[in-house]
Parts: structure tokens; sequence; C-alpha cells
């Protein structure tokens, strides 16, 4: 099978990257390129950072302030600290040079507020790390049953993040958050499932009555135990100013807010329904870190499964400490992105004095959550309370002259001051009166040895080359194993309150990453399965990024949408890239005519756009899908117009959209070089147009919205899980010029996109999904009256655009693996998707009682390994050779295969 019709080319990064990359603390044309990781590895690096502590330390905070107090900490802490994280990545996306919360801190205060945040900054993750060592210990413990393991334990759990932090890049350890994460959630998650099938809890005494502590608002709770347990509480999500470096090194930084958004949300619903339940069946019994709450057995079995997640937090607060340290030493330096000896040395130096201080904090302090609710009085307090209200006020200095609105806003973020210094004061008061207590009660300094349980058990003892004895592991004995299993049995009895919750995280959270980015459950298949079709690639500059295709079966005339990969990444607001600056400046409709080859492509057309007033009158399109038809004389099409919008009064550019649809006309000669503007169609249910398609029944035209009427921000974030999008219909029947307009879709839709109306069936629409569903909805439509569901043609990938050829066949380009596609879009020239083509045509002579209204559906080619075809979004079938064209939205190739006959 022959892979290339030309030979690859690399295309240079336009010049309109320049400035975005000279603003930032690391360039991409370093010796040493740091900025290589895309929004889907931040979120799970954010993920990693907030969640193994946190949820580790929420139940015993619940004890002080009870099940509806906990409750309410957990969700106003989190949302409290989603948005300042927003503020922060907003700041520093303003300001690109800021590297860490402290070098914001500078741009707002000064060089003695860079310096006090920065010190508070380390000294925040010094202490996360410590809580890191400190339970990589507690787990060690658990599994030895050794009576003076305790410091031995500290010093390997020690070396072991160390290690592990002085990887330099985060793409680097981002490949270790995948398994952290699992490990310290699937963790908890036995811990969750054991609490609910014991009788009492495991540290409540074995026999007789006992108060198992549970309230839903406690009496008699101190300021000082509150205090502590809010600020718990606090700082388990209060680590996003750790997120700051991160976004230096995002391949799009302004990415930043969807990676937020996925981690936050997760993380707060994880912590309100893992600690309430645990609290549940713990009460006052609950231990901390809360893995040793079910028992020694499950105890063994909890840290066995969760001490990679453990170690992997520690390690992650310890390199971003270390990072922040490493910057500030080398900047400006040409040893910060070589490989130098300084470069080296300087970096080793910053992961081992750090780590050495974390792990002489954990050993002082050996009570998790004490250490935690330090780490959020003292630093987390002024850096997430304090700073981003500062930050704020800086960026809208003017906004107290303004409106009502404007100065309740500005108000409202100045509270956030008072409640940062009231923080550091009464919760570095409350832990420090705490740890006293602690001290005073023998909780901290007495015997830490371990119970010792009865033989036999498996053991090994670790021995230094001196034959002196390190440490004892002792792994559970048959007895025990029963234990855990009939534990573990008792589930059908207790367990559908832990299923629920779990149910739950997955349908809101898991559901779509497992179906749509991971392809979980598909057979993929390689070309080689597909003898049918011969393949080749056609490169050529003009011919990348080609979004869509429509087919003139009348003039034979293949027209693409094309643009430039590069800037698809930097400019795509339907897939949340809002860079205006990094757009494309060369987007086109190709004429390609496909009975004149030319070597192994054909003869093409760039096809110019005369008198089309484009943005500030540069005359550009900004081209997303399109469609056309054939008229007596004439070919005409619609184009969706992802233009960006503009200052009213100083016409600068804007990083959000101003989406229309666009009519042009063009001649049927195969020798037209170009396309005639009629109209642009503007109109408020033309909100986030994906495509278009002419109605076959009616003087007018429908469009999907893919993500509904939020056209930015955060609910344009969530649109693909939410199902915010839907289907409008322009009627040109009264005017072609003032059409009006509506929202015809009876329900809502997870990002419809590349719809297409029936030749054969002309009251048929059809609508894929590339998000959650996969498959086609059939509707039947009636011009601007509602659409009526038909039928569903179920197809297990996501869906991109769909054609249709003159047979009456429907071709859909499917999505075998989101994740290759999301990083196709981060890398286009160097990361291809795997695609798949799907036939889908309708049995004749079949009723409307028919499974799936009679359509049946066949995989007529895919490519698995990506040897030839494109990460593919449309697919387009000429009957009359039986050849396939495929592009893709950021590839630098299309594809055409030859039937094999």
């Amino acid at each position: 099978m022959e892979k290339d019709a030309i030979e690859h080319t690399s295309f240079p990064e336009p010049e309109k990257h320049t400035e975005f990359d000279d603003n930032e603390v690391f360039r991409t044309d370093g010796e040493v390129n740091f900025r290589t990781v895309g929004w889907p590895r931040a979120s799970v690096i954010f993920l990693k950072v907030i969640f193994a502590t946190g949820v580790l330390s929420i139940p015993v905070s619940m004890v002080s302030l009870g099940a509806v107090g906990g409750a309410l900490n957990v969700i106003g802490w989190g949302a409290f600290n989603t948005y300042t994280a927003i503020i922060q990545g907003d700041f520093r996306n303003n300001h690109r040079k800021c590297h860490s919360i402290a070098d914001m801190a500078q741009e707002v205060g000064g060089a003695w507020a860079r310096e006090l945040c920065g010190a508070l900054f380390i000294v925040a993750l010094i202490l996360c790390s410590g809580s890191g060592i400190l339970g990589v210990t507690i787990g060690l413990n658990a599994l030895s049953k050794h009576g003076t393991c305790t410091v031995a334990f500290s010093v390997v759990a020690a070396i072991v993040v160390i290690a592990a932090a002085s990887f330099r890049k985060f793409q680097q350890i981002g490949i270790l958050t995948w398994v952290g994460f699992i490990s310290i959630f699937v963790a908890v998650f036995i811990i969750v499932v054991a609490v609910t099938t014991q009788d009492r809890p495991a540290a409540a005494p074995a026999t007789g009555d006992y108060d198992l502590g549970f309230k839903a608002i406690p009496s008699g709770v101190t300021f000082a135990a509150g205090v502590v347990a809010s600020c718990t509480i606090f700082v388990s999500s209060a680590a996003t100013s750790a997120f700051l470096p991160v976004i230096s090194e995002m391949k799009n930084p302004r990415d930043y807010r969807k990676a937020v958004y996925v981690c936050m949300s997760f993380v707060t619903a994880s912590y309100l329904a893992f600690s309430l339940v645990v609290y549940r069946w713990c009460g006052q019994w609950v231990a901390s870190p809360s893995l040793g709450s079910a028992g020694q057995t499950m105890k063994m079995v909890a840290y066995g499964v969760g001490l990679i997640g453990l170690i992997i937090s520690g390690c992650l607060y310890l390199h971003i400490a270390a990072k922040y340290v490493f910057v500030r030493i080398l900047r400006d330096s040409r040893h910060l992105q070589e490989n130098t000896l300084v470069h080296w040395g300087t970096w080793l130096g910053c992961t081992i004095g750090l780590g050495v201080v974390s792990w002489l904090l954990a050993v002082a302090i050996p009570i998790f959550n004490y250490l935690l609710a330090l780490a959020g009085a003292l630093c987390f307090a002024p850096i997430v309370m304090i700073l981003p209200g500062w930050l704020w006020l800086y960026d809208h200095s003017d906004w107290y002259k303004r409106s009502a609105l404007h100065k309740l806003a500005y108000g409202f973020h100045a509270l956030f001051i008072p409640l940062g210094v009231f923080f550091l004061v009464g919760g570095t008061y409350g832990v420090v009166k705490e740890i006293i207590n602690a001290y005073a009660d023998d909780l901290i300094g007495g015997d830490a040895s371990s119970v010792k349980l009865a033989e036999p058990h498996t053991v090994y003892r670790i021995f230094l080359p001196s034959r002196q004895l390190l440490f004892t592991l002792t792994f559970p004995t048959t007895a025990e194993i029963s234990l855990i299993i009939g534990q573990m049995s008792q589930i059908s009895k207790y367990g559908p309150i832990a299923a629920l919750i779990g149910a739950l995280v997955y349908r809101f959270f898991l559901k779509d990453v497992i179906w749509v980015l991971v392809g979980v459950g598909r057979h993929v298949q390689p070309i080689s399965d597909f003898p049918g079709y011969q393949c080749r690639r056609i490169h050529d500059p003009r011919l990348q990024a080609c979004e869509d295709m429509w087919l003139s079966e009348e003039t034979r005339q293949l027209f693409l949408a094309c643009s430039d990969s590069l800037s698809r990444k930097e400019w795509m607001p339907n897939i949340g890239r809002f860079n205006a600056s990094g757009r494309a400046l060369n987007d086109a409709i190709i004429a390609m005519d496909i009975d004149k080859p030319d070597g192994k492509s054909f003869q093409y057309r760039v096809l110019g756009i005369p008198g089309f007033p484009g943005v500030n009158g540069d005359g550009r399109l900004h081209l997303v899908g399109f469609t056309g038809r054939e008229t007596s004389n004439s070919i005409e099409l619609l184009l969706v117009n992802a233009q960006p919008a503009t200052d009213a009064k100083t016409k600068q550019l804007q990083d959000t959209p101003d989406m229309t649809i666009e009519a042009f006309q063009t001649d049927k000669k195969q020798s037209s070089t170009s396309l005639k503007h009629i109209h642009s169609y503007r109109h408020s249910a033309i909100t986030t147009p994906n495509n278009v398609a002419f109605s076959q029944h009616s003087s007018g035209f429908y469009f999907t919205n893919d993500h509904g009427d939020a056209i930015s921000g955060f609910r344009h974030s969530i649109a693909p899980f939410t199902g915010n999008g839907n289907i409008g219909y322009c009627d040109l029947s009264t005017s072609s010029s003032n059409p009006t307009c509506k929202i015809v879709s009876s329900g809502s839709f997870n990002f419809p996109n590349g719809l297409a109306t029936s030749k054969t069936s002309p009251h048929t629409l059809f609508v894929p999904s590339a998000w959650t569903e996969g498959g086609i909805h059939v509707f039947k439509a009636n011009g601007p009256n509602p659409l009526e569901k038909d039928t569903f043609i179920p197809i297990p990938y996501p869906l991109d655009n769909l054609s249709q050829d003159k047979n009456g066949d429907i071709w859909a380009a499917g999505i075998p693996k989101g994740l290759e596609t999301l990083g196709a879009f981060e890398d286009p020239l160097n990361s291809m998707a795997s695609s798949t083509v799907f036939k889908i045509w309708k049995e004749a002579g079949s009723g409307p009682a028919a499974v799936n209204g009679g359509y049946q559906t066949l995989k007529a080619l895919e490519d698995r390994d990506k040897e030839v075809l494109p990460g593919a979004t449309t697919v387009i079938h000429d009957a009359t050779t039986g050849r396939l064209f495929l592009s893709g939205v950021t590839s630098p190739f299309i594809a055409v295969c030859d039937k094999v006959l």
C-alpha cells in the first residue's frame, strides 16, 4: 500500500506566533523545549496535585464541623479555590512573563511583594511535599511490623519522592500522574466500601456500646478546632497557585481554564462524596490519613494500592517548588535551557535541598491534618485569598468608577483581602494551639511501633550490606485475606451507597473521558484489514487543515475548506481555541478537478473572494464547516465563518468569536477562480455554528450550534458534557438578506456538528454527535417548524461531518481515539490521529417499524496505526469512481483512496 503521494514537508510556523512565544518564560526554540504539555495532561497534573492530600484529610475535619458544616466547607472552598485559580490564570495570561505566583505579586506590589509571596509559596509547597512524605511513611509503616522502622521509612520515602521530583519536565512526571491518580482513587474507594461493611468503626471499642460521634451540626467545638478543620478543607483544594508554573510549559497557555474546570469539578464532587460516606460510617473514629479508617487489614490493602499516588503527590509539590527556585536562579541565562553542568547542578541542588527540608518537617509534625492546616493558614491564606483579590483589583482598577454592577464586583473582590487576613491570623493560632495540645497529650512524640500480629505471616527482612536489619515487611495471612474477601462480599448489604457514589462520579465526570478520549471497548482495525482500497497521501501547502469538503457531482469539482494546521490550534472557537492573534491568514475554498490528475494529486484552484470585507477590511475568511448546491447556472456555497470579534471603539481584535454564515456563488466553469460574496447572515440564533446544510424542501438552511449559546468562558468549556448544543433554521423565503432564524431542535445535543439533508428524502435531516453518544440522530424536518425525531442510528464512535453521495448513501468520519485527536490539535505536524470511515444506507422497502428505521451501517475503512489516513473530520465518496477523499481539521495532508476492483 502506497502511503505518500508527495514526500512529507515540514511547514515553518507562521511569524504571527513569534510575539506570543517571545513573551513566554520558556521559548519553543530552546535546546530543551519545556513547552510540551497539552491541556488534558495539564488537567491530570492539576488533579494529582490537589486530589491525594485533600481526600485523605477531610473526613477528620468533619468531626469538628459536622456533616452539614463539612459539606458546606467542601463545596464553598472548592468553588472559591476554582474561582481564584481562574483569576490567577487570567492574570498570568495577561502578563505572560509571570512564571509563578511570586512574579504576579511583583507585578502588582513590587520587589517586596515578590519576595514575600515567593517565600510563602515555597514554604507552602514544602509543607505539602512533607505531607506526601509523611503519607508514604505511614503507608510503609502499615505494611511493616518492625518496631523501629518509622524514621527509616521516612528516609526511604524522602529519597523516593526526591528522585521522582528530579525529572526536569512536567511532561515527564505527567506520564506518572495517571497511575498516581488511579492508585489513590482506588485506594480511597476501597476504604469507602470497607467502612460501610463493618458493624462498627475499626478504632471504636470492640465490644459494648460506643458513641459513633456522627453529628449533622456538632456542639462544643472550640475556635481552634473549628478553624483548623476549616483550614484543612480549604487547603485540600487550595494549591492552585502550583498550577501556574505549568502554564509556562503548556503548548497553548490559553487552554488553562479548561484544565482547571475539569480538575476542580472532579475534585469537589469526589471530596464531598467520599468524605461524607467515611464520616457517616466512622464518625469520631476516623483515622488521619483516612486510609487507616477501616482497620489494620484494609489499611494494609489501601496503602498498598495507594502508595504510588502518595509518592507522586509529594513528588509534584516538590517538583513545582524546585522549578520555582530553579527559574529564579537561572532566569535570563543560557543555562536555563541548555544541558550545562550549571543547569544540572542547580536543578538537582534545588530538588535535593528542598526535599530534605520537607522530610525534616514531616518528622517534626507527624500528624497529617495538622501539617496541611498549617500550610493552609500560614501560606495559602495569603496566596489564595489575599493575592487573587489584589490581582483582580489591579486588572480592573477603574471598575469602582463605573456602573453599580461594576462597583459591586469591585467590592466583592476587595473582601478577599480581609478574609485572607482572618485565616492567616486565626488559622495559624488554631493550628499552633492544636499542635501544642497534641504534644501535651502524647499524640506526638510517643512510641511509633506497629502493633505486633500473630504468626504465621509472610515476612521479608531487608538488610543493609553490613547485615544490619533495616526493616521488615509483613504481608497478610490467609485468615486476614479471608477477612478482606468476607468484608468485600458484604457490599451487597451496604455497598449500594458506595456504588451510587461511584456511579455518579462515573456518569458526570469519567464516562465521557473513558468513552470519548480513551475509546474503551472499541475494536480499532489496521488499514491492512481493508484491502478493497488503495490509499495515498497528498501533501500540499494549500491542502492542509481542510475541515470540510463538498462534491459537485455535475461539474466534478471537489470543494475544500482549508486553512493552516499550526494556526488551527491557536484560533478555532468551536474547540475552545481563542487566541485571535494566532489565527490563520490564508483560509480559502479550494476547487479540485477530480477528473484531472496531476501526478498523484489533482489540478486545483484557490478561489479568491474579491469584495468580501472580512475583519476590519482584511478580506479574510476563518473557515469551519460549509455546504453547497447546484443551480441551473451556478454553484452556491454556505460557509461558517469563525471570525474574531473586534472592539467597537478601538477595532482591536478580541479573543472571542463573532461567528457568521456567509453566502457565496460561483459559476459552474472549471476555470472559475473566484467566489462572489452574496450575503453575511448574522442572527441571535446563530451563536456557535459548526456546520450548515441547505434545506431540500424549502427556501432556507439548517445549521448546528455545537455549544448552543455558550460562546466562550466556563459554559463553553462544559457545553459538550452538559448538552448545550442545538439545531437552527433560517427561512429565506421572505427575505434572503434579512432571514428569520430560530432554534428548531426538540432537545439538547452534545456537540452536534456536520449535519446533512437527504437528497432522496427531502424532509429528512441527519445530525451526528462528536462527543458523547456516538451515532446519528435522524429527524423529520419541516422548515421553521420544530424537528420531529424519526430514529437514532447507533454507531459506537464519536462522529464528525456527514456527506451524502449521489446514490443517497451517507458517509461519516469517525473518531476512534479522542486522545489522539486532541494530541493532533496540540502538535498537528508531528502527532497523527487514527480515523474511521462509516457508510450508512437505508434498506429498500424498510418501514417505520424497522429496527433503527431500517438504516444499516458498515465500517468501510479504518487506519488504527495512522499509516496513511489523516485524523479525518470529513469523508467524501465519489460514487462515479468509487474513490474516497478524506481530510482533517488539523491534518497537514489529505488522503485519496481508490477502489480496488
